[in-house]
Order: C-alpha cells, then sequence, then structure tokens
C-alpha cells in the first residue's frame, strides 16, 4: 500500500533515469577511449582517460566537500 504513493513513483523514476543516464555516458566514454586506442596515437586514449578520471574526482571533491569545509563538520550533532 505504501508503495503505491506518488513520493515513491517519483524516487523510482528517478532512479532509473539516473541509472540509464549513468550507463550510457559510461558507455560512449569507453566507446570513446576505444576508438581512440584503435587510432595511430594510442596514448592519447590513456591520457584522455586519466585526465577524464582525475578532474571529475577533483571537481567531486570540492561540490561534496565545500560545504561541510565552509560550515563546519560538527561531531555531537
Amino acid at each position: 500500500m505504501q508503495v503505491n504513493t506518488r513520493d515513491c513513483d517519483t524516487v523510482v523514476a528517478g532512479i532509473q533515469f539516473g541509472l540509464m543516464g549513468c550507463l550510457s555516458t559510461v558507455s560512449t566514454f569507453a566507446a570513446e577511449f576505444n576508438a581512440m586506442r584503435e587510432s595511430s596515437r594510442p596514448m592519447r586514449a590513456y591520457a584522455y582517460a586519466a585526465i577524464t578520471v582525475l578532474v571529475s574526482f577533483a571537481l567531486g571533491i570540492l561540490i561534496y566537500c565545500i560545504p561541510v569545509w565552509t560550515k563546519g563538520f560538527d561531531i555531537d550533532t
């Protein structure tokens, strides 16, 4: 009975769209990497992958940590 609510439908739709978007992004990245690796300069593919991963981790850390750094972290709560 609680599963057939509007909030539950919204959450399920969000998870579905997020999962499908993530999978399509990862598959596109893998296809680009593979095409670059099979080209005449395969080292560019590895540089592309390394830069992409490093930049995404750096941005992720900044996006998620800046609110904690600016507000502070209270262990008691």
